[in-house]
């Protein structure tokens, strides 16, 4: 396995919000706070207003799941199974005073002595006076009908709610609105009622908004995008993929057919991340992460965090993932010491942070600290209210533990600082270009790809394989390949494309880089290291087209690789004599340029200084019916932060949180064809574009991930009558005539 040491770093990147212009709205989405349920922190509540204050977003959605309706469900359960324990164990008290009291009245009866009758009778009156009092205090514990307990538990969320709902605002301190759509599923009746009461109680700040249940459809005010925010109105159950429910319910909505499908569908509860773009839908579709520590999943739920986007007016829309689990995963290490806290203390809570759950003799024997100091050091840290940490004893398991309800309200998280340890790292990816194809968008690999690259400043071009078409199956006499064009012609084609692209992006960049700089006091190591920086670094693998030379006994793309280094090398140094700056020799420039240009296998890693670790696979496969299975097989494969799946010709980006690794992603890319006769004869349509992934990791570990799709798919295809056509008319030949 072949790891590049050479990736040119990125340097120290301190993550900025995302890039504002006219006609742009940035919003932040957020999912399944699940208050009333143990995973439910205020804490993540306070990480997704920082974050979304740091994006400078213009509003907030939370897409279902304001409430946990299992987790009400269950505290309703154990409410009033606990008011029944407690009113039958008083009621079995009381029966015992009753048979107390029988058995006294009857040794009254039969006392023959006044005196001993007197002493009786005194203690029949104690004993009734007692019954008196248990029969008060049993009306008291008599235990509340399921209607008066529900609309004390609303109250008493929303309540809470409105005290640990963040006041969100944008970076300059304006006000930003919050609005909620609850899933009947997931939020449930209790949901509902407790939004509008949350409503209510937030009146006066008119900063929270509810949309109502399952649906919601908003139009942007700056972009004039319509989204759909949608929740799932029946329970689901656990699903391998994560695309599998997001994508029916969005179908069961285009279905409904009543209503205009909007610009983007936005899908919550459902804890994953995906990102699938305008193409073959007439929509793009995200789904997002959950805002809670994740106990129990019941769906494909992987992701916590929030998602950010960013909707252009005449472009792609841009999609910001924030990842949080790795907090959640970790939320004891976040505990911090009480202040005035003893040794002793320090040293059980240090030890809880570690073990979670701990009895005193284990303590004991492990700390070497006497039982007697110990019981001492945890009363004290029992009675205290208001710490930055509470422990509890269960005494079913005689064991400390840190208290559940603190760890909900109390614990805080922390965000790495924005001024140092970060690195960005872009992958501008594509795949199934098919050159020679008679679809293959030629113009836009040589003259939009370059601007992509560019604007993007991306790091690594990647292609994921078929690069050329090839000629099995008749295609070349089915009309899909440019006639007269054969294996070589493919390849030469290829590099002729590839390396245009690489060049202008690499001129553009220079030029800006040169700007205010006299290009002769510039020397030859600065020269090449701004070739290292500026140049992108163009990594391919073969795919199943590719590989159909293998059976004529041609080795994949090899006239490719060498013709592609060739004018790559060529077009550096005529650019860098065009513009008066030293020239490298023949072999130190073609040193350089193998390290730009690498030819990889499925199994090939590169690795950017940051420590993020990339790859591609061509799978030799057809479709399937649920859209992440192949990128989700993909990230269970290999063991990298960016897997590249081609072959699909349809898009899918999809993000999974790694105990490991941290945040990873699989991008499923799209082609660069038009379309392909094969695919419009079986009813397929085609997505068009390239795939584009950013990094940002903080000391090694992926906290931010950005994706998108850019290209417009041009729908213009060469004709192969029409060349002919043109050929007959060049020899004087008019064919129009003669049909």
């Amino acid at each position: 396995m072949k790891k590049n040491k050479d990736a040119v770093a990125s340097g120290n990147v301190v993550p900025v919000a995302m890039r504002r212009q006219p006609g742009t709205d940035i919003v932040g989405y957020m999912s399944r706070i699940d208050i009333g349920n143990d995973g439910y922190r205020k804490g993540l509540l306070l990480q997704a207003e920082e974050r979304f204050r740091d994006e400078n977003v213009d509003c907030v959605y939370l897409v279902g799941g304001l409430v946990s309706k299992r987790g009400v469900a269950e505290r309703m359960h154990k409410i009033q199974e606990d008011e029944k324990a407690a009113y039958g164990k008083v009621f079995s008290e009381l029966s015992g005073l009753m048979s107390a009291k029988t058995d006294l009245v009857s040794q009254i009866r039969e006392e023959k002595k006044e005196s001993e009758k007197n002493k009786l009778q005194e203690k029949l009156d104690k004993l009734q006076n007692e019954i008196d009092g248990t029969k008060e205090k049993l009306k008291e514990l008599k235990p509340r009908k399921s209607t008066v307990l529900f609309e004390g538990i609303i109250e008493q969320l929303a309540a809470e709610l409105a005290e640990d709902m963040p006041r969100f605002q944008k970076n300059d301190g304006k006000k930003v609105k919050v609005y909620i759509v609850t899933s009947p599923a997931y939020d449930g009746k209790v949901g509902h009622r407790v939004a509008l009461r949350l409503v209510e109680l937030r009146r006066k700040e008119r900063d929270i908004l509810y949309f109502g249940q399952t649906r919601a459809f908003v139009r942007l005010k700056k972009s004039t995008k319509g989204i759909v925010l949608l929740t799932p109105e029946k329970d689901v159950w656990r699903s391998r993929f994560y695309s599998a429910y997001p994508d029916r319910l969005v179908e069961d909505d285009l279905k409904r057919g009543s209503k205009t499908p909007p610009e983007m569908y936005v899908v919550g509860c459902f804890g994953s991340s995906l990102n699938r773009g305008k193409g073959s839908k007439k929509f793009q579709r995200i789904s997002l992460p959950v805002l809670h520590k994740l106990e129990n999943t019941t769906t494909g739920e992987n992701m916590v965090g929030v998602r950010v986007v960013k909707y252009n007016y005449n472009d792609g829309n841009e999609v910001r993932t924030f990842d949080f689990k790795h907090m959640t995963t970790n939320e004891r290490s976040m505990i911090t010491l009480p202040p005035n806290c003893s040794k002793v203390q320090a040293r059980i809570i240090e030890d809880l942070k570690v073990y979670g759950t701990r009895s005193i003799g284990q303590w004991e024997d492990e700390l070497e600290i006497p039982r007697d100091i110990l019981e001492k050091a945890l009363k004290n840290l029992l009675n205290r209210k208001n710490v930055k940490a509470s422990i509890m004893f269960n005494e079913n398991s005689a064991q400390y533990s840190f208290n559940p309800k603190w760890l909900q309200k109390n614990l805080r998280f922390t965000w790495p600082d924005h001024t140092t340890g970060w690195s960005l790292n872009t992958i501008v990816g594509f795949s199934c270009a098919h050159a020679g194809s008679v679809h293959t968008a030629e113009t836009f690999i040589v003259n939009d790809l370059p601007e992509i690259i560019v604007e993007e400043e991306a790091d690594v071009l990647f292609d994921a394989g078929d690069t050329i078409e090839g000629l099995k199956h008749e295609l070349d006499r089915r009309k899909e390949v440019i006639p007269g064009f054969n294996y070589t012609k493919m390849e030469k084609l290829a590099a002729y494309m590839f390396s245009t692209a690489m060049l202008k992006s690499f001129e553009k960049r220079l030029a800006k880089a040169l700007k205010d700089r006299d290009p002769k006091k510039m020397a030859l190591a600065e020269v090449e290291d701004s070739i290292s920086r500026l140049l992108v670094t163009f990594i391919y693998i073969c795919g199943n087209h590719d590989d159909w030379e293998l059976d004529i006994g041609l080795d994949s793309l090899a006239l490719f690789d060498v013709l592609m280094r060739k004018l790559v090398c060529d077009g550096v140094d005529k650019i860098l004599r065009e513009k008066g700056l030293p020239t490298m020799s023949s072999y130190a420039l073609s040193s350089l340029v193998d390290k730009k240009v690498l030819a990889y296998t499925e199994d090939d890693i590169y690795t950017f200084p940051s420590g993020i670790t990339v790859g591609a696979i061509h799978y030799h496969a057809g479709r399937t019916a649920t859209n992440s299975t192949w990128p989700e097989r993909a990230l269970a494969q290999f063991r990298v932060h960016h897997k590249i799946v081609g072959n699909f010709h349809v898009e899918e980006q999809v993000e999974e949180f790694d105990a490991e690794l941290g945040l990873r992603a699989s991008d499923m890319l799209p082609t660069l064809k038009c379309k392909s006769d094969f695919e419009s004869k079986k009813g397929k349509i085609v997505d068009f574009g390239v795939g584009v992934r950013k990094f940002w990791s903080y000391k090694g570990r992926v906290l931010i991930t950005e994706s998108g799709l850019r290209g417009k798919n041009p729908n213009k295809s060469i004709k192969p009558d029409e060349v002919f056509r043109i050929h007959c008319k060049e020899i004087g030949i008019d064919t129009d005539s003669k049909k």
